[in-house]
C-alpha cells in the first residue's frame, strides 16, 4: 500500500429496498495502491455497496469519504469526478455504437470547434486496448459484433478512459474472460496498483482473489462479517464465512447416461461461423463443451435452440430430423436454453419474477388462456423456494435481483416447462460458491431424471466435474472429444490451444 490514509472510505452504511434490508452498518476502506477483495454470496449486498460508492444509490444512513472529505451529492457523475470508476457485472455498453464511441462518449476534450476528432479518439482507443493486451479488437467495430469476452474488455478499458481513475470498482470483471485474458487483466491490476490506484475487486473465483488481493472483506446477508489481510484467509475459510457453514466438496459425478440418443447432430454448419459439427446426447447425460474465446461454442448451441440458421447438416431429436427454423421449433421439441448473457437474452427485466417464470409455459399452465395471478404466484414461489432464490416479493421486477438470483430465475422457467433437453451456457458465471453447489446438484438431479444436458463452460474444473463426455472446440470446429475418465485439464487445454493458436 502506497499511502497510510484511505482514498475511499465508507462508514456505517445502511440501505434498504422494499421488503429487503440490503446493507446494515457496513464499514470499508481502500488505500492507494491496494487491491481490496469484497466477497459474499449473491444477495449479500456487494453490488449494492458498490453502487453506493459509485453514486448510483444514496444510502439511508452513513457517510462516504473520498480523501477524507464526505461526499455530499450522490450521482455517478460526481463519483467519477472524484476518480471513482465502476465496472459493473452487467455490461453498460451501447451495442450500436463503436468501441471508440463507447469509450469516449462523454469526453468533451475530444471535440474541437464542434467537430469530433475521430482519428485521435481511435488512436487513444488503440493505446488503451494495447495496455490490456487486447489490440486485436478494432476500435471502429460496433460493440454488438463483439463476443461477450471482448465486450467485458471494452467495459474495463472504458473505466480507464478519459480522466485517470483513482479507485476502480470491479464487479466480476473476469467472469467472461479466457484464462489468458484473466492473466492479462491481473497483470494490468498489478500495474495499476504500482501506479497508486486503489481497486475494490468483487469476484466469486476464490483462486483469483487469493492470487491478487491485498486485503479481503466478507459480507453475508447485508452485514459485515470479517476483514483482514489476504494472508489470514484460505479458500475454505472464506467459503465458511460467506455461507455460514462448511460446503460439501463433491468429486466427479456418477454418470446417468442411458445409451438412448435424445439428440443427434450430423455435420451441421453455418458459413463463416462453424462447420462439420457432429455429436450426440443421451438421456441423462451431461455433455460438456469447452473452447477458448472465438471457438464458436455458443453459436453452435444457440443454433440448436433456433437462434441463427443451420445451413448444412441434420439435427435429429429422438431419431426424427428437425429443422430448427426458430425458437418455437426448439420449444416444441422440449429444448430449453439458459443463455450466457442472462440480463439481455434470458429475462425480460421489465417484468416481475412470476411473469418471467411462467412466460414460456403459459399455454400449459393456463389452458383457458386466462392467467390466474394467485396461481401464478404460487407456482413461481414454489420453484423459487426449490432454487433458494433470494427476493422480497414474487411481484418484484426481476431486474431488482442480484446476478446469481437472476440466473436461477432463467433456470426456473425451464424447470416449470419440464424441458427434456437443457442447454446451459456458462451456468455458474458470476454465481457464488453456495449457489454454484446448488446449480451443480440440480443439474445432476435433472440428469438422474433423464434430462439430457449440454453444458458450455470456460471453467475447466467445472467441465471435468460435471461432464460425462467433453467436446473441445476451436475455430468453429470440434477438434477433440473425451470421455470423463480420460480427460485432464492438460489434455483439454492442449487440444483447444494447439488448434486455436
Amino acid at each position: 500500500m502506497g499511502e497510510h490514509n484511505p482514498v475511499l472510505q465508507v462508514v456505517d452504511i445502511w440501505k434498504s429496498f422494499p421488503g429487503v434490508q440490503a446493507l446494515q452498518s457496513i464499514d470499508l476502506s481502500v488505500f492507494p495502491g491496494e487491491i481490496h477483495a469484497l466477497l459474499g454470496e449473491n444477495g449479500s449486498g456487494k453490488s449494492t455497496l458498490m453502487k453506493i460508492m459509485a453514486g448510483v444509490y444514496r444510502p439511508d444512513r452513513g457517510v462516504v469519504f473520498v480523501d477524507g472529505s464526505a461526499m455530499q451529492t450522490w450521482t455517478p457523475a460526481v463519483s467519477q469526478q472524484h476518480g471513482i470508476s465502476p465496472i459493473y457485472q452487467e455490461l453498460s455498453l451501447f451495442p450500436d455504437l463503436s468501441v471508440s464511441e463507447n469509450l469516449f462518449l462523454r469526453q468533451g476534450q475530444f471535440i474541437k470547434k464542434g467537430i469530433v476528432r475521430w482519428k485521435y479518439i481511435e488512436q487513444q482507443t488503440r493505446v488503451l486496448l494495447d495496455y490490456l493486451k487486447s489490440g486485436s479488437i478494432d476500435p471502429r467495430a460496433k460493440v454488438e459484433s463483439l463476443s461477450v469476452a471482448q465486450r467485458q474488455i471494452v467495459e474495463i478499458v472504458k473505466a480507464l478512459a478519459g480522466t485517470r481513475a483513482r479507485v476502480l470498482l470491479m464487479d466480476e470483471p473476469t467472469s467472461a474472460l479466457s484464462l489468458e485474458e484473466v492473466d492479462n487483466l491481473i497483470s494490468v491490476m498489478r500495474q495499476l496498483r504500482q501506479d497508486g490506484v486503489g481497486i475494490i475487486f468483487i469476484s466469486h473465483k476464490l483462486e483469483e482473489v487469493m492470487r491478487i488481493a491485498d486485503r479481503i472483506t466478507v459480507l453475508r446477508d447485508g452485514q459485515h462479517i470479517e476483514s483482514g489481510p489476504a494472508s489470514d484467509f484460505t479458500e475454505d475459510s472464506l467459503i465458511r464465512l460467506m455461507i455460514g457453514r462448511d460446503i460439501t466438496h463433491v468429486g466427479l459425478r456418477e454418470s446417468h447416461a442411458t445409451g438412448e440418443k435424445i439428440l443427434e447432430v450430423r455435420n451441421i454448419g453455418r458459413r463463416g461461423i462453424f462447420r462439420e459439427i457432429s455429436f450426440s446426447l443421451e438421456r441423462g447425460e451431461i455433455l460438456g463443451f469447452f473452447g477458448l474465446v472465438g471457438s464458436r461454442r455458443t453459436d453452435v448451441v444457440e443454433s440448436l435452440f433456433g437462434i441463427g440458421p443451420v445451413e448444412t447438416g441434420t439435427i435429429l431429436v429422438d431419431g426424427t430430423p428437425v429443422r430448427m427454423t426458430g425458437t418455437h421449433r426448439a420449444l416444441a421439441c422440449g429444448i430449453g436454453l439458459i443463455p450466457e448473457d442472462r440480463g439481455t437474452e434470458g429475462l425480460i427485466l421489465s417484468m416481475n419474477l412470476a411473469e418471467n417464470i411462467t412466460l414460456p409455459d403459459l399455454e400449459r399452465t393456463f389452458p383457458s388462456r386466462m392467467i390466474n395471478r394467485r396461481q401464478e404466484a404460487v407456482i413461481a414461489e414454489n420453484i423459487c423456494e426449490e432454487l433458494d432464490v433470494k427476493f422480497g416479493s414474487i411481484r418484484d421486477l426481476v431486474d431488482s435481483l442480484s446476478g446469481g438470483n437472476k440466473q436461477k430465475i432463467v433456470l426456473a422457467k425451464w424447470l416449470l416447462r419440464k424441458a427434456r433437453i437443457l442447454i446451459f451456457d456458462e451456468p455458474t458465471k458470476g454465481i457464488d460458491v453456495g449457489a454454484k453447489e446448488i446449480i451443480h446438484h440440480l443439474m445432476d438431479d435433472l440428469s438422474r431424471k433423464g434430462v439430457g444436458i449440454i453444458m458450455v463452460s470456460s471453467e475447466l474444473p467445472e467441465i471435468l466435474k460435471m461432464s460425462d463426455r467433453i467436446c473441445v472446440m476451436a475455430k468453429g470446429r470440434i477438434v477433440g472429444q473425451f470421455d470423463a475418465a480420460d480427460a485432464t485439464q492438460e489434455r483439454i487445454m492442449r487440444c483447444a490451444s494447439e488448434i486455436a493458436g
